[in-house]
């Protein structure tokens, strides 16, 4: 490890310029609410990445503040190529705004950890100076060696403090000779309990009272180091993560205290479970934002349901939008149950948001119908179906969609050719009826003046239950039969609101398409 710079050589380099103009600040007491999302670019955004941010965006909102996005991108090994892109991306789609941020810049920057070491470097010296860190010298075989013994003792995986018993002649004598080192934090003993807003005072784990690496041998320094300088140069004053962290949060008040920086107010969210209890994991593919958005979720849908995982407002309530989740978040509002994900209630959500943007969205329902236009033109590329009837079609059929990849199957039967299969003829009513009813209803349309051709469906809808006496059946019946006759289907939306789309000519085509078919051969599809 090539040795700390001189503070007086650090004080002269870029990033130390953000240093001077702060020296002698108190970051986290010069400004008002301050928060931060700080993921790590190594792969894409999960459901749980997106509640962080998405909690920290509504405080920051709610009270006003300012909401950061910071990269902590100090584990090169694990850097995935775009993720911070892609991140970027997702946040966008979910209508989580940052006002400082890599692409949007700020007062605290750089905004990429990669882009700072020197700063982290600046403060690991100094606590070496402070005696509240020290050089460790012990090689990665001699720890993974020492942790292997502790384990088959039954004692804890934590370091044994070899080094802090060196003497500095014998410091100076391993830096003359060029030996690697780490810098390790001097865990203080008498640090029992943390504070967290959630949780309340927490005591502190002996297991995880270890003396942490703050620096690594490489000069990088670990998450820890660079995620409490960071914090307190960007005035951080709220810390909203997930509650995986809290058994950390020891170290880092320790690392506040030892610099004599005060305290930012931690607030760790409960964890995300799978409906089997295990802890949620980014890495299953069904929690990554980007393939919800690909499903055909919504974002206030995703929005919606995510905030609701480890908080509640002050009233029940089930749908929001994001103005009004900003109204309403309150740190009080955040519980320490763990919640389990449910798909089915995302789908809940995803139905009403859909149906109330469709109907009071102008914006969203033109970018809904040029998508559904599309997919449909794809679908059937020998027909062309004018805006209006895909709109009517999609009014008709709204209540059967509930991501925006279900509309081809959920609308299908408002352009799909019917399909006419006997044993669901069969099911429906004897052959003799049927044609009794269809070809009621064929005369009924086909006798109305031209000038009431508009108003045939209508007839249909108020000749039917004379249709089904005249057939001597009730009218449910004859509705299924109707249905059958204009779908091919036994089940699907009203029968007569299908009848009213779909409009005198083509319901008198299909009808005839009914009786060439239907009960002559095992089955059409044209």
């Amino acid at each position: 490890m090539t040795l700390l710079p001189t503070r007086a050589a650090l004080w002269r380099t870029p990033a130390s310029r953000f240093l001077r103009a702060t020296a002698g600040l108190t970051p986290a007491a010069a400004y008002s609410t301050r928060v931060r999302f700080a993921p790590s670019p190594t792969g894409n955004l999960h459901l749980g990445g997106l509640r962080t941010a998405l909690f920290n965006y509504l405080f920051a909102r709610h009270t006003g503040g300012r909401f950061v996005l910071r990269i902590e991108d100090t584990d090169q090994k694990r850097l995935v190529p775009g993720a911070v892109n892609r991140l970027v991306a997702a946040l966008r789609w979910a209508g989580v705004t940052y006002d400082e941020g890599p692409d949007v810049g700020g007062d605290h920057g750089p905004y990429v950890q990669s882009a700072r070491s020197e700063l982290y470097q600046r403060y690991a010296r100094e606590l070496i100076e402070r005696n509240r860190a020290y050089r460790c010298f012990c090689t990665p075989e001699r720890l993974a060696q020492y942790r292997t013994v502790a384990a088959r003792s039954g004692k804890p995986p934590v370091y044994d403090k070899r080094c802090t018993h060196l003497s500095q002649r014998a410091v100076e004598a391993n830096l003359a000779q060029g030996l690697p080192y780490t810098v390790r934090l001097r865990f203080p003993d008498d640090l029992a309990t943390v504070p967290d807003e959630v949780y309340g005072s927490v005591r502190v784990n002996p297991h995880v009272s270890d003396d942490a690496v703050l620096l690594k041998s490489d000069g990088l320094p670990t998450y820890h180091l660079a995620n409490v300088v960071d914090d307190h140069l960007m005035g951080i004053t709220h810390v909203l993560r997930g509650e995986e962290w809290l058994s950390s949060t020891a170290k880092h008040v320790a690392l506040y205290r030892a610099l004599g920086w005060p305290l930012p107010t931690f607030v760790h969210l409960p964890l995300l479970l799978n409906a089997d209890g295990s802890k949620l994991s980014k890495r299953t593919g069904d929690t990554d934002v980007a393939q919800l958005s690909q499903a055909g979720y919504l974002p206030e849908a995703v929005v919606n349901y995510v905030a609701q995982l480890g908080w509640a407002p002050a009233e029940p309530q089930d749908l929001f939008t994001l103005d009004e989740l900003v109204a309403q978040f309150t740190l009080a509002g955040i519980n320490t149950s763990n919640p389990t994900v449910d798909y089915t209630r995302l789908d809940w959500l995803n139905r009403q948001h859909f149906r109330s943007l469709w109907a009071s969205n102008p914006a969203r329902r033109v970018e809904y119908l040029r998508a559904f236009q599309q997919q449909v033109t794809k679908d059937f590329p020998d027909r062309t179906f004018p805006a209006d009837y895909i709109a009517r079609a999609i009014d008709l059929c709204k209540d059967r969609i509930t991501k925006t990849t279900d509309f081809g199957e959920a609308t299908r039967v408002c352009f799909a050719e019917p399909q006419y299969d006997p044993a669901v003829s069969a099911s429906i009513a004897p052959p003799d009826i049927q044609d009794r009813v269809v070809d009621e209803a064929i005369r009924l349309l086909s006798n109305l003046p031209d000038d009431l051709a508009a108003e045939r469906p209508i007839a249909l809808r108020e000749h039917l239950p004379t249709m089904a006496k005249h057939a001597g059946i009730k009218k449910p019946q004859a509705m299924k039969i109707m249905r059958f006759a204009l779908t091919g289907l036994k089940t699907g939306p009203g029968v007569l609101d299908l009848a009213d789309l779909y409009g005198s000519q083509e319901c008198l085509r299909r009808l005839e398409l009914y009786k060439a078919n239907a009960l002559r051969s095992p089955s059409v599809s044209t």
